[in-house]
């Protein structure tokens, strides 16, 4: 009786979306300083008046995922702030 039954079609994921998950992959990596010298070099490409159309959609969702990945390593040192700070008054 299953053998009757379609098979679920996998998702196809397009250029963008292929895009998207390598920055993501390439941006997981990278420190706090990396990043925020990505983004400023995104913002000089976005002062570039002769910018493309493609560029400028690519640099904005590259430049969200930077400060996304910026977000979450600033909230993790946070973390690790107040753990240390939680821990020197247990001592």
């Amino acid at each position: 009786m299953k053998d009757n039954l379609p098979k679920p079609k996998k998702k196809e994921i397009n250029s963008d979306e292929k895009q998207i998950i390598q920055f993501k992959s390439k941006i997981s990596k990278m420190s706090y300083e990396e990043c925020l010298k990505e983004l400023d070099k995104i913002l000089h490409e976005l002062q570039n008046d002769s910018i493309l159309i493609d560029n400028l959609y690519k640099d904005y969702i590259r430049g969200n995922i930077l400060l996304d990945h910026c977000q979450k390593l600033l909230t993790r040192l946070e973390q690790d702030v107040v753990e240390i700070n939680l821990e020197s008054f247990i001592d």
